[in-house]
């Protein structure tokens, strides 16, 4: 039987569901980014810093855009504009009229230094005045960062907790926004990591102050940059325990982490299974990029906290860490894409199944990707039956491409790419031309593979022979 909700029930529930997600406004004038598409990004978390889409911007033949995004809680976004990432902090419900630096793409030299990072911009916004969220975060923390430079040593050496305490008073009073919930969450944590440094003498004991029965605030970074300073030292006081020593020492060897989990949950009364997974999480996340653990051990305790936990935050975590330790990996997925072919056609990764698939990135700036052209003509005239070369290049090649393809008639397939496309980031393209080899189902075979003038043939020959030793042994059966 159905109950009757009373009216004042009703009327809270509504409410609460307008505090779950409010529309959010984008909007500007910037004819430089004419007919452009633009990404908004966020991160799912900061621990990660794993970047998904929020939205896109399409950019009218004027310059003008508008675009409305659905938010729960206050986010910071980013917008990729070649040579500068333009980064704003957004709050539900509001309309923010905003600047875009002028347009500046990123040039061959970006694109092929490993080390380039687009330079971050605070996007100017031109309707919001007074006490707003981005510049009050902006001012603090250029004072509160200056400090924690200048200080940092004296405060590890002496303590000086009075500067401490007095130094918090002056910024709590000079940054007071303490009704923007955000904003009071930012701060709070920053001045957590103050007085760690200055007064607590164990990670535990700041580790069970400050997160232990708190909100877990997934979008905040001030809250995972605190989390991140100390999370690995409390993992050490946990192994170096009489309690964790022996739980640690079982978890090397079985590689069975929800048993870790539990342990590390009941150290210090933490009483949190999504605290203890993101512990553990970061531990073995860090400790794979020091090299100082075996990736295959790493690979396996990510895929089972995926698979394991019952958490779905934790879950999501753990199984964007795993794809980015197992990324272009040998006998792991190729990651998929959609792009245009020579004829302007959609063309997906998927398509291709079937053969084997030697993927080129091809970049007319580079003279060693024009001389490969032919070389692979000879491979793909050769072998063609068994295996299938791509071309991957960017949309402005698309020209000169089309030429030299009437001019030499290479039949293989050339798709290309546009400048908003991150494709170059996800293959982790740092130099033209690049070469991978896929196996018939999109599997990374070698990750990069031989270009054309170092003795592929020999491989692809190898391939071909397996292949057909692989026919007769089924003709057999």
């Amino acid at each position: 039987m159905y109950k009757v909700l009373p009216l004042t029930l009703l009327v809270w529930l509504s409410f609460q569901f307008a505090l779950i997600a409010a529309n959010t406004t984008l909007k500007g004038h910037a004819p430089d980014y004419k007919n452009r598409k633009l990404n908004v990004l966020t991160y799912s978390d900061f621990l990660t810093m794993n970047a998904d889409t929020l939205a896109q911007i399409t950019v009218g033949p004027k310059g003008d855009f508008s675009i409305e995004l659905t938010l729960a809680e206050t986010r910071s976004i980013f917008i990729p504009l070649g040579f500068y990432k333009g980064l704003l902090l957004v709050e539900p419900g509001q309309s923010y009229e905003i600047q875009l630096p002028p347009k500046k793409d990123s040039g061959p030299g970006e694109m092929l230094n490993p080390f380039f990072e687009p330079e971050e911009v605070y996007l100017n916004i031109t309707n919001l005045q007074g006490r707003e969220l981005n510049t009050f975060s902006r001012n603090f923390d250029e004072v509160y960062d200056q400090y924690l430079i200048q200080s940092t040593q004296d405060l590890i050496k002496k303590g000086r907790q009075s500067d401490v305490d007095s130094f918090i008073v002056f910024m709590d009073e000079k940054f007071n926004l303490d009704s923007l919930s955000y904003f009071k969450q930012h701060k709070s944590y920053r001045f957590a990591r103050l007085r760690g440094i200055a007064y607590e003498r164990t990670a535990t004991s700041f580790f069970m102050k400050y997160y232990a029965n708190q909100p877990l605030l997934w979008h905040n970074e001030a809250y995972f940059n605190t989390f991140k300073s100390v999370a690995n030292n409390f993992y050490i006081d946990f192994a170096s325990s009489e309690q964790g020593a022996s739980a640690h020492n079982s978890f090397m060897k079985d590689e069975d982490p929800m048993a870790m989990i539990r342990a590390l949950t009941t150290f210090g009364k933490l009483q949190s299974d999504t605290l203890s997974s993101l512990v553990l999480i970061y531990n073995i996340y860090t400790r794979f990029y020091k090299e100082s653990i075996s990736k295959d051990f790493a690979i396996k305790v990510m895929k089972a906290i995926e698979g394991k936990s019952k958490i779905a935050s934790i879950k999501k975590v753990a199984g964007t860490i795993h794809k980015k330790f197992v990324a272009l990996m040998p006998g792991y997925p190729a990651p998929e894409f959609t792009m245009k072919d020579i004829n302007g056609k959609d063309a997906q990764l998927r398509l291709f199944k079937g053969k084997y698939l030697y993927l080129h990135f091809y970049s007319a700036k580079s003279y060693t990707a024009k001389q490969d052209l032919p070389l692979l003509n000879e491979l793909y005239q050769k072998y063609n039956k068994w295996i299938e070369v791509v071309t991957i290049a960017p949309k402005e090649d698309m020209e000169s491409l089309q030429k030299i393809n009437k001019k030499s008639e290479f039949n293989w397939t050339f798709l290309f790419y546009e400048k908003e496309n991150n494709l170059l980031q996800t293959y982790k393209i740092k130099t033209f031309p690049t070469y991978f080899m896929l196996d018939a189902e999109n599997n990374f075979l070698l990750s990069p593979a031989p270009s054309p003038t170092e003795e592929f043939e020999h491989t692809v020959s190898e391939i071909v022979i397996e292949k057909e030793r692989e026919k007769q042994r089924k003709k057999k059966d």
